[in-house]
């Protein structure tokens, strides 16, 4: 009996702690492995979610965060300040997915951890990140920039007139925001955020002058052209001297690109230039800008001496007197041009003056670039002028003159030689072929003049002499 009673109450205890062990690992398995709501201890940031389910603690940080995006910040740089809040450059941060992600990763935290904490004395704390919208720091360091930066100054050449001699005035630092030591500042995480401000000083940079000093230490003229006019001409005379003060001290840098018609801009009343005469729809007549071919066509010679590459170039419709055939550059404003590159590897300077009726440019570069240069024009081809002849009633019978003297034309070819040091050709580039029309000479005479043929052949026309007749060419500019 005795033993009976043994068995059962060891039976019985069996079965007792069989309970409790499956109470308890109920228990465990509820509150510590599955649980409905977050244990002791834990919080995001800075707000406590131990009891709350995965809904009340989303709204419970969705609160938080919400006076954390009105959070002031306080960018300053001596006296300057500028203002914003936190809402205004960071992205808004989705607190379901981050309440759940947490959620998750309580899941994994093991049961041993949970267990020791299980008053909540160890703070298990879940940072909540803060990413920022770039374009809005973009926007802000333009912003900064506008009232704190300032452009470095390249080391610049110019004339002494006093020495008679370029001198190198030294470059200067710039400065401006320096973006990633600047916003990096900034809080990656909205832990302990209690001021009432966030202040983030501006960080600032020095800038390098592009070209400095040393660049141009070794500057020397490798090319110079010059060309005539007369100064008798106001107006012409004065075109040309503002063209020309506008390209003087120019300062190209490797691989820019120098355009006549960017530097000099639109030739207008308003910006200087006078009347002087122009060649438009076959006639000679007054216009604004007259000259400043001239200009254009020295500096291409020039540029072509000092072995840059020419990227736009026109010729002239009729050949002109100041620079040798094949090698003119006709500019007109929003039609024509004249480009070309600094194709050394030093920056270069343009020093373009008058002096008298001489125009002069020359350009400057590091004395290695001191390449020995030609410029051969070959004539391929010339055009004959015609000679017509008008009846003009208004003349006498026995009267006659010249109304227009004839110019040939011409096609001509332009290359550039380049040769060594010790003056052999290394090479020869055909620059343009180009073709310039002939003038037709016109002599009008009375209606029942006769006179003998001579050798000079000429056309006859009947009726009224046109002033179309006097050029024949189309709608260009010369000038």
């Amino acid at each position: 009996m005795d033993n009976k009673k043994f068995k059962l109450g060891i039976l019985f205890t069996i079965i007792f702690l069989i309970g409790i062990v499956m109470s308890t690992s109920l228990y465990f398995f509820k509150n510590y492995y599955a649980p409905e709501s977050f244990l002791p201890g834990v919080k995001l940031s800075d707000v406590p979610v131990q009891g709350h389910s995965i809904t009340t603690a989303s709204e419970e940080v969705d609160d938080w965060l919400e006076e954390k995006y009105n959070k002031k910040i306080i960018f300053f740089s001596d006296d300057y300040i500028y203002k914003t809040t936190l809402d205004s450059i960071c992205y808004h941060i989705n607190t379901d997915d981050l309440v759940k992600r947490v959620w998750d990763q309580e899941r994994e935290r093991s049961l041993k951890e949970k267990f020791l904490n299980i008053d909540g004395t160890k703070k298990i704390i879940y940072p909540i990140e803060v990413s920022y919208k770039v374009e809005s720091l973009k926007t802000l360091e333009e912003q900064f920039n506008e009232e704190l930066s300032f452009p470095s100054k390249n080391a610049r050449p110019y004339y002494d007139n006093i020495d008679k001699q370029i001198k190198v005035k030294p470059g200067e630092k710039g400065q401006k925001v320096d973006f990633e030591a600047t916003f990096s500042i900034l809080p990656t995480n909205l832990n302990n955020l209690e001021d009432e401000f966030i202040r983030v000083p501006i960080k600032l940079k020095k800038t390098e002058p592009e070209i400095t000093k040393e660049d141009l230490d070794n500057l020397e003229k490798i090319a110079t052209y010059s060309t005539w006019f007369d100064t008798s001409d106001k107006g012409r005379s004065h075109n040309l001297i503002i063209a020309t003060s506008a390209i003087d001290s120019t300062l190209l840098t490797p691989g820019e690109i120098f355009s006549f018609n960017e530097v000099v801009g639109k030739r207008s009343v308003e910006t200087g230039y006078q009347n002087a005469l122009i060649i438009i729809d076959g006639k000679f007549e007054l216009g604004v800008g007259g000259g400043i071919c001239q200009v254009s066509s020295t500096l291409y010679n020039s540029a072509l001496l000092a072995d840059l590459n020419i990227i736009e170039r026109n010729n002239h419709t009729l050949a002109i007197n100041y620079v040798p055939l094949g090698r003119d550059a006709s500019v007109s404003y929003g039609l024509q041009d004249l480009k070309f590159k600094n194709n050394l590897n030093s920056p270069i300077y343009i020093r373009a003056y008058t002096e008298g009726g001489k125009l002069t440019i020359s350009i400057y570069s590091n004395s290695k670039h001191n390449q020995k240069v030609d410029i051969i024009n070959n004539v391929d081809e010339i055009k004959e002028f015609k000679t017509k002849t008008k009846f003009d009633e208004s003349l006498n019978n026995e009267e006659k003159k010249v109304k227009q003297e004839g110019q040939e034309g011409y096609v001509v070819s332009s290359f550039r030689v380049r040769y060594d040091e010790n003056g052999y050709i290394l090479n020869r580039e055909l620059l343009s072929r180009d073709k310039y029309r002939a003038i037709d000479k016109v002599i009008v005479r009375g209606p029942n003049l006769i006179e003998e043929e001579t050798e000079e052949k000429e056309e006859v026309y009947n009726g009224k002499l046109d002033n179309k007749d006097l050029l024949n060419i189309d709608n260009e500019i010369i000038q």
